[in-house]
């Protein structure tokens, strides 16, 4: 073992493995003058040409004599590479990682650019087999492999390390007169703007807009996909994951966590439209944020009653019982008892009422559910204990609180209709 860590060839080839296994990525060393030593990739000839004339070789070339530290690169065809020189026997030598595609590949885009390619039919048809086993790899994880690259090269934390970019037309776009113009994918503004976001996460900073003021926003698709909602959908599942880990970073309690996590990834696959799907990572984004704020700023609160909380808030259609949130929660009934009422100053099946009877009001103002339902779906039993709960508590009704905040959006509506001219305000009673 002491033999491989002394020996940065040795290093690389352990790496070389892992990042394989890992995303199906391969690593290629080259000689300080471009020729290649090895590499994991069973198709090095054909990819070795899209290095080259993608104009990645000689950035790469060009970075020799700069300080020592990964750069990015990337060509037409949305490819990116990262490399690092690294001395071994006496010699610089680069190595790289890659190719990887940063969204989801159109065939169809990759086949038009191939065009312009001076390259044979033959090998067309034979790049665009390969281009099906080039892995698609999210900014976000390519970054964290180019961080174990910078290690295993120099055995130096990646955290603060500088990255060189180089950026390159990846697509043709159709400017405002109809001719093509070339768009740059920023993938430094990508990144930043990514982990601003999981940043916010971090910190539970719910005033995250303002973060983004001033940042320049860049499109995520390097290219047009061939179906954009499963595209996103993909995309939107990593994010949901990454929030994830950032929300446990930030000190969010793991159950909690992947309640939340779950939940969400769930979702992704009934949305039935990219506009809802982007609804629901916003609200995905918010839900992370604004959790991770109140674990922040619940002082006093031990985690295990934050857990038994959040396990409430997430079940509250379901039977509760002190027994089942105890075996949940890992206390016996007991003593989760005493310890929740002397924290939170309640006893814990009163919280779960209160949880419930504020989702009541909600239900009752925005849908057009029976009281039935509502009081059955919120495990209340019967219409007149429902009644008397929420009496006690909003000293009315549930059918007198409906009443009058559908007759106050009616009367709004009248007062909108005869200032406004009629017919333009929102939130008419069906």
């Amino acid at each position: 073992m002491e033999d491989i860590l002394n020996s940065a060839e040795r290093r690389l080839w352990l790496y070389m493995g892992m990042i394989h296994s890992a995303s199906g990525m391969w690593t290629w060393c080259f000689s300080e003058k471009g020729k290649l030593y090895y590499t994991s990739c069973p198709n090095e000839k054909e990819l070795q040409q899209f290095f080259c004339i993608g104009g990645c070789m000689d950035y790469a070339m060009g970075q020799e004599e700069a300080p020592s530290h990964p750069f990015i690169m990337g060509d037409t065809l949305g490819l990116t590479w990262a490399g690092e020189y690294v001395r071994i026997k006496g010699e610089n030598r680069l190595v790289v990682i890659g190719p990887a595609f940063y969204t989801g590949a159109s065939m169809r885009y990759i086949e038009e650019k191939m065009q312009k390619l001076n390259l044979s039919i033959q090998m067309r048809t034979s790049c665009m087999k390969i281009m099906n086993t080039v892995p698609v790899v999210p900014m976000t994880v390519f970054m964290h492999y180019i961080k174990m690259l910078h290690f295993t090269i120099s055995f130096e934390d990646g955290t603060n390390m500088d990255v060189s970019y180089q950026d390159l037309p990846v697509r043709n776009a159709p400017d405002t007169d109809g001719r093509e113009r070339e768009v740059l994918f920023d993938f430094k503004e990508s990144d930043l703007q990514e982990a601003l976001l999981l940043q916010c996460v971090r910190n539970g900073n719910t005033n995250y807009s303002e973060v983004f003021k001033g940042i320049k926003m860049v499109h995520t698709d390097a290219m047009q996909t061939e179906n954009p909602q499963r595209h996103f959908s993909n995309v939107m599942i990593i994010f949901i994951s990454q929030c994830a880990r950032a929300a446990v970073e930030g000190g969010l309690s793991p159950m909690i966590v992947k309640e939340i996590e779950w939940k969400y990834i769930n979702c992704v696959e009934r949305q039935k439209s990219l506009l809802d799907l982007t609804r629901l990572n916003k609200e995905m984004l918010e839900e992370f944020i604004h959790r991770v704020n109140e674990s922040k700023n619940s002082y006093g609160i031990s985690k295990p009653i934050k857990e038994c909380c959040a396990y409430v808030k997430n079940h509250f259609t379901e039977p509760l019982t002190l027994e089942s949130i105890a075996k949940e929660i890992g206390y016996t009934e007991y003593y989760l008892a005493r310890k929740f009422q002397k924290e939170m100053g309640v006893k814990l099946l009163d919280y779960i009422k209160e949880v419930r009877l504020e989702y009541a009001k909600v239900w009752l103002t925005t849908t057009d559910k029976s009281i039935e339902e509502i009081s059955s779906r919120l495990q209340f039993g019967t219409r007149g204990y429902f009644s008397k709960v929420f009496k006690a508590k909003n000293g009315m009704t549930p059918a007198a609180f409906r009443n009058m905040v559908w007759n106050g959006k009616k009367g709004e509506e009248k007062l909108c209709g005869e200032s406004g001219g009629g017919g333009d305000c929102t939130g008419a009673d069906s």
